[in-house]
């Protein structure tokens, strides 16, 4: 006899016919239904209100890091100009001054003293370049020299002073470089002809034309750099491995020795103990003569 089928569940949203049957129990369930409903209004009315706050919040928040934002730089501003008012104020003193060229010189470097040191307080540093070497990071190349004096790509004459401030480039230096390269003079030549074409004016053709070609051999320059790396690390490992292996067969060969020496004894022992063993056959069969006993003791000894 088959099992009864499961009675099949009603659907969330359809009651049951004894339900709508009865219209005391279709008013409770109509009551909770409301209920529910309001509820559930009740807690996406909440929702709604949080996010309207949280989004008010968030606006309020943008706007005083707006406030406060401007509020630093103002209050950075004012400092570094009180720093420099007394600068100003020295510079005024000389013009305002007359008298004889040498002491006016004297006075204007030492207000270019004062004003340096104001800068330098506030993180700002100045970027070597003379007698370095050309780095297409900090150095602008707008003039090249060919000299067997100085080396290739070095900064033979700073043109204009570079800066940093806090670590970050401000300005790069430009510079005058020495060329010895014929690939880099080649590929200056050929991007200051191009630049000049698209109607650059000379300067500035030279100027992107020997940057653009010293940052080509600087990046050739460091593929080298790595590729030699590369080979002088797989050199190293590859002599770890053979001194690995020569490690090892020392400590077979080793090995392989001391097996042979402790075999020696084991073989003689042996010997002696299978003349013995006849010895004693013999014993026990009656058949045991002089010459057997004297060849027992001598395996003994």
């Amino acid at each position: 006899m088959s099992a009864p089928a499961a009675p099949t569940a009603a659907p969330p949203t359809q009651l049951p016919p004894e339900v709508l049957n009865d219209p005391r129990r279709m008013a409770i369930e109509l009551g909770a239904a409301l209920e529910r409903a309001a509820k559930a209004e009740q807690v996406a009315k909440e929702h709604v209100e949080l996010l309207q706050r949280l989004q008010a919040e968030f606006e309020n928040f943008k706007k005083r890091a707006r406030k406060e934002k401007e509020e630093f730089k103002q209050k950075a501003a004012e400092a570094l100009i009180v720093k420099l008012l007394d600068t100003l104020d020295n510079f005024e003193r000389a013009m305002r001054s007359g008298g004889e060229p040498e002491k006016v010189l004297h006075g204007v470097s030492l207000i270019h003293k004062q004003f340096t040191y104001a800068l330098e307080q506030e993180g700002l540093q100045t970027i070597p370049s003379e007698g370095a070497e050309f780095d297409p990071t900090i150095h602008d190349a707008v003039a090249k020299v060919t000299s067997t004096k100085f080396a290739d790509r070095m900064v033979v004459e700073e043109i204009s002073r570079g800066y940093r401030l806090l670590g970050k480039v401000l300005r790069p230096a430009r510079v005058k470089v020495n060329i010895l390269d014929k690939e880099v003079l080649q590929a200056a030549a050929a991007m200051e002809a191009e630049q000049e074409a698209q109607g650059a004016t000379p300067d500035a053709a030279l100027s992107v034309a020997l940057t653009e070609a010293l940052k080509a051999a600087e990046a050739a320059k460091v593929r080298r750099q790595r590729k030699r790396a590369e080979a002088d690390e797989e050199r190293r490992k590859h002599l770890e491995q053979l001194e690995v292996q020569a490690k090892e067969l020392e400590d077979l060969a080793r090995a392989s020795g001391a097996s042979l020496e402790a075999e020696e004894p084991e073989a003689e022992t042996s010997g002696a103990e299978t003349v013995s063993k006849d010895t004693e056959d013999k014993e026990d069969a009656g058949e045991v003569t002089n010459e057997d006993l004297v060849n027992d003791i001598l395996g003994d000894l």
